[in-house]
């Protein structure tokens, strides 16, 4: 009986060692793979052993659609913190399982002795992380894009402009010079992108102007795309120059991938993001293409990769959940994921870090494009565009501008006529899931 009842105790004390784990277990479903998976983990571990209440376990899947397919027919633990791409906003705002972190914080200057450092964000950052003055989201990764110039391969080129160009007009005085380069072989282009809707959507910010409407759909969610401005025409009208001078090339047409081609020296020029090749073995300079003619400048669109605090879980939990988010973007830890990402810094503090560091010295391209940051403006233009079933409507649209750009189409037809199939997407979307909207 004795044998029994100590058998009966500890299966019991099992038992309630393995409930207390289950209920103090903080899931994060993250989409990171490699490098940024090695990272989150080695901070899971940290803040694991900062204290003994709670334990980070981190998923890892394959991209958004996996992620969210999961989380549908999920009948496990809920997920405290969910990390998706900007493409995915609309999306999980439909689904209606998040809840903003400002719920959790109130007026709280630290969470589990965490400081709060929302308050020293860039306001760029801030406004990307905010819909209708409500802050939703943490931007654990974001990047802006930037032009990188192989400065050694200009040299070799004889070219007489070796440095980063400022602008439009600069960039085409180099390309014209290296035209000859072109028609012997020696590159095969002036400069080189991997995605003309990346750029296209770059280029829109620039001049301050929005891909839909509704504050580029974070007011209220986007009814409708202005393919027709003055903006949207430039765009596409110069892509479609510097394609057909033969200054770039056609991004379906590169044998690998932009990145690599400038990597190899096939293109002096990259247009990229400004973590695309942070550590190549190879010597170049980079910069934010801020101006020209044309254009203007209104700042750098960000695009980010986001936490999302589920509204399913119990308060400890999503009290625990919000410290280790917080714990993730404090200004020591944005220094050290940046130098290992290129990620661009949530804060002020971050940046300063950043500037006394030696990193600054070894890697000035990286802080060109934080100075950038700090310089642009939180206009609706410079947000990532919140569009539906953005994956897919932005897939679409890719295609509608390939096809205008590679065409001797009218670019306005065209685009209106893009312009129309799209909203047709989006329009099926919206009924979908808000049947109710005007």
């Amino acid at each position: 009986m004795l044998k029994q009842t100590s058998i009966t105790i500890v299966i019991l004390l099992i038992f309630v060692i393995t409930s207390f784990a289950q209920e103090n277990t903080v899931l994060v479903w993250t989409t990171f793979d490699a490098t940024e998976l090695e990272w989150l983990n080695a901070k899971a571990t940290e803040f694991n052993e900062m204290q003994s209440d709670f334990t980070i376990e981190v998923q890892a899947f394959a991209d958004d659609d996996q992620l969210l397919a999961t989380y549908n027919n999920n009948e496990g633990t809920e997920p405290a913190l969910l990390h998706l791409t900007d493409d995915s906003t609309q999306v999980i705002m439909d689904l209606q399982i998040t809840q903003p972190y400002s719920a959790v914080i109130g007026d709280a200057e630290t969470i589990m002795d965490i400081p709060v450092h929302q308050s020293e964000w860039f306001d760029t950052i801030t406004a990307h992380a905010t819909f209708s003055d409500t802050w939703m989201m943490i931007p654990i990764f974001s990047s802006t894009a930037m032009t990188y110039v192989n400065i050694d391969l200009l040299n070799e080129l004889e070219a007489s402009f070796a440095f980063v160009p400022q602008d439009l007009m600069t960039l085409e005085l180099i390309c014209e010079e290296l035209q000859s380069a072109i028609e012997d072989g020696s590159i095969d282009s002036c400069v080189v992108w991997d995605d003309n809707m990346w750029l296209f959507e770059n280029w829109l910010a620039q001049q301050n102007t929005a891909l839909v409407n509704n504050n580029n759909g974070r007011d209220i969610r986007a009814t409708s795309f202005d393919l027709l401005s003055e903006a949207s025409i430039a765009n596409i009208e110069y892509m479609r120059y510097l394609i057909e001078t033969g200054y770039a090339i056609d991004p379906s047409s590169i044998e690998d991938t932009a990145i690599q081609s400038f990597i190899d020296g096939r293109a002096p020029m990259l247009f990229a993001d400004n973590t695309a090749i942070l550590n190549a073995d190879m010597a170049f300079e980079g910069d934010v293409l801020t101006s020209n003619v044309d254009f203007g400048w209104s700042g750098a669109r960000l695009d980010t990769e986001n936490l999302w605090l589920s509204a399913n879980v119990e308060p400890e939990i999503a009290e625990a959940a919000t410290a280790f988010a917080l714990y993730l973007t404090a200004p020591e830890n944005n220094v050290e994921w940046h130098q290992a990402t290129g990620s661009l810094p949530l804060t002020q503090s971050a940046y300063d870090l950043l500037l006394e560091s030696e990193w600054a010295e070894t890697n000035p391209e990286q802080i060109n494009v934080l100075r950038a940051l700090t310089e642009s403006i939180a206009e609706t233009s410079t947000l990532y565009s919140v569009i539906g079933n953005s994956i897919e409507i932005r897939d679409a649209l890719r295609f509608g501008l390939n096809q205008i750009i590679l065409s001797d189409v009218d670019v306005a037809s065209g685009l209106e006529t893009t312009q129309d199939f799209v909203a047709d997407q989006l329009e099926a979307y919206n009924l979908s899931n808000a049947p109710d909207i005007d």
